[in-house]
């Protein structure tokens, strides 16, 4: 789930003035640390839109791992993530979880949608809408 925000300009400019930016977004992780389960990642939009059509997921630098086996993955996934967490520079690590996620799967039967005159890209819409929560129109 991503969210935008966006400083309101009376306060931003209060802030720019008195606080870098890296002090703002600790005192920011630091306020949201009550929300327990929940990685926050701050970021530029746009930077996030070029990095995101670069690698596929919005981040400078991504290490991908691949197999079959999610639980070995997710076990090699936070060996590596403390390993590169020591290194100088490393400000935030992230690990994607997929074990634990909820998934759904829907099967759509184009001849029994056809039925009903619905296309293909009509009933994906709509679950689009449903579930992504996109707007209509």
């Amino acid at each position: 789930m991503e969210f935008f925000s966006r400083l309101v300009e009376s306060y931003k400019h209060q802030v720019m003035q008195k606080i870098k930016k890296d002090n703002l977004l600790d005192e920011m992780k630091e306020a949201l640390e009550i929300y327990p389960g929940i990685v926050f990642g701050f970021s530029q939009p746009i930077q996030d839109n070029v990095e995101e059509y670069v690698a596929g997921v919005k981040s400078s630098l991504v290490i991908k791992i691949f197999g079959e086996n999610l639980h070995q993955l997710e076990e090699l996934a936070t060996q590596t993530a403390t390993t590169i967490f020591g290194v100088r520079g490393v400000e935030d690590v992230n690990i994607f979880r997929s074990i634990g996620l909820p998934e759904l799967q829907i099967k759509l039967e184009e001849s029994r949608m056809a039925q009903y005159a619905v296309s293909m890209a009509d009933a994906q819409a709509v679950i689009e809408m449903a579930i992504g929560g996109k707007a209509n129109g």
